[in-house]
């Protein structure tokens, strides 16, 4: 069973990383942490607890049936009777407690997504003194869950109580038909004793039906909220033809690439007609207003969309024909809120399961001139991270994620406003580790900073989804400077 519980685990969590990054499952975070945990662990022990109980008991049911048979074939079709309309019950209240069942599970993940959503904004609710209003949707959520739950019990309990008043009437009927065959003399009374403890037998499930049941509603609506999960294909997907590059020089170009969110108008399309290039060794800036498709463009530059029309080249080679693990794995990525996994310094910085010296994890936290800062602390790299990184600054998470970046030695660099929120000082330092790895990678910059676009090669500039502004080289230098 925890052999299963693993595979599946594992099954659900590589399903979901095919996800776009982007990709709305309809999902809260949370509720798919609890498909992933709980309804997994459910699911298969109902497999491998519950099934077995209910073959167990079957082939209990089938044998008492024949042996009784055996011995009088009319109490054993009275039995069979009895027993069919325990089966047809258990069916009209099986399909009941199984939709309240579904109802309550559902209201678990509500309860789980926005718990997951109140823990992480926690600072947010603290800063705001939201407390008492949090708390009141907390315990709102609760109590919906809670009226979810006592309908499931509620449905459980009817079901029991119908069982147990059959059951009664099961075994007074045999025993009163029993008794009649023994005062005509059609059966002994050890005859009557035999059946009326087979009958008992073949009934003995019943004490165990409301829990079975609840257990094969709780399974099959684990079932389907795996099922939900798995059903959510990805938005981007390889052609059959679509094949490997290994190398890359990083020249990447965009030819009349356009773009719209599904259900959108195409004159409401978010990229409009983007044509533009990025060369090794230059750095491009890229900027605009809130909403003109910054996110966008770097979203289907990393494979995250597709562009509805248009064409995007890696090197030459289109983008449609290279497979999308293929495509990431030429870029290094600075998002713009720096994330990084809890555990050991070292292992959140170099995500492979291939080896890595330390001295390249040195010399990466040296371009960004956070060496001296680890070497100061008692382990070093075996530095515990928390939970975000949450034990180091704002500008020291920032830098640590570019050193992240840049331990990948991958041919294109794209960063994602990496001067927004931290102090000048730390701007400063990955400003100057920017202008050494310009030289080598083609890097494109989303910033709206004055002191990146006085370095800048290329300035992009988007407004409502059109590209306005292409300067390339010292144009864009002498329109920084005026």
């Amino acid at each position: 069973r925890e052999q299963l519980v693993l595979h599946l685990r594992c099954k659900c969590f590589e399903h979901y990383q095919t996800l776009s990054a982007i990709q709305n499952p309809g999902f809260r975070s949370g509720d798919i942490v609890l498909r992933m945990t709980g309804d997994v662990y459910a699911l298969i022990r109902f497999i491998c607890r519950t099934i077995p109980q209910i073959f167990r008991h079957s082939i209990v049911a089938l044998f008492t049936l024949g042996v009784m048979y055996f011995l009088e074939p009319l109490l054993a079709l009275t039995g069979l009777l009895m027993v069919m309309i325990l089966i047809v019950m258990v069916l009209y209240h099986g399909k009941i407690l199984r939709q309240k069942s579904r109802n309550k599970r559902k209201q678990e993940g509500h309860v789980a997504g926005f718990t997951q959503e109140c823990v992480k904004g926690l600072f947010t609710i603290q800063t705001l003194t939201a407390e008492q209003h949090v708390l009141k949707q907390f315990q709102s959520v609760n109590r919906t869950s809670l009226r979810a739950g006592l309908r499931e019990t509620s449905a459980a309990v009817n079901m029991e109580c119908n069982m147990q008043m059959i059951n009664g009437i099961a075994v007074a009927t045999i025993i009163g038909i029993s008794a009649a065959f023994v005062v005509n003399h059609q059966l002994t009374i050890g005859d009557l004793t035999v059946f009326v403890a087979y009958m008992v037998q073949l009934l003995k499930p019943v004490e165990k039906i409301n829990e079975l049941a609840s257990a094969v509603s709780s399974g099959f609506s684990r079932a389907e909220m795996l099922f939900e999960l798995f059903q959510q294909r990805p938005a981007v997907q390889d052609s059959p033809s679509a094949t490997n590059v290994q190398l890359s020089r990083g020249l990447i170009e965009f030819k009349a690439v356009g773009f719209a969110y599904p259900g959108k108008a195409e004159d409401d399309s978010v990229l409009r007609g983007i044509s533009f290039q990025l060369k090794p060794g230059q750095m491009t800036i890229l900027s605009g207003a809130s909403g003109s498709g910054k996110s966008t463009l770097i979203n289907v530059l990393l494979k995250q969309l597709v562009p509805d029309t248009g064409v995007i080249t890696l090197d030459g080679h289109n983008y449609s024909a290279m497979t999308t693990q293929s495509i990431r794995s030429r870029f290094a990525v600075l998002p713009q809120h720096h994330h990084l996994f809890s555990g050991r310094l070292s292992d959140s910085l170099w995500l492979n399961s291939k080896t890595i010296a330390d001295s390249a994890i040195w010399e990466a936290l040296a371009k960004v001139d956070m060496e001296a800062a680890i070497r100061q602390l008692p382990d070093g790299l075996n530095t515990v991270l928390t939970e975000d990184g949450l034990n180091f600054s704002g500008g020291q998470r920032a830098r640590l994620c570019l050193a992240r970046a840049l331990l990948l030695e991958r041919a294109i660099l794209v960063l994602d406003e990496p001067l927004a929120n931290i102090d000048t000082q730390s701007q400063l330092i990955i400003v100057d580790a920017l202008m050494q790895i310009r030289k080598t990678t083609t890097c494109l910059i989303v910033s709206h900073q004055p002191v990146l676009y006085q370095q800048a090669d290329q300035l992009l500039t988007l407004e409502h989804g059109r590209l306005v502004n292409n300067t390339i080289q010292d144009e864009s230098r002498a329109c920084a400077n005026l």
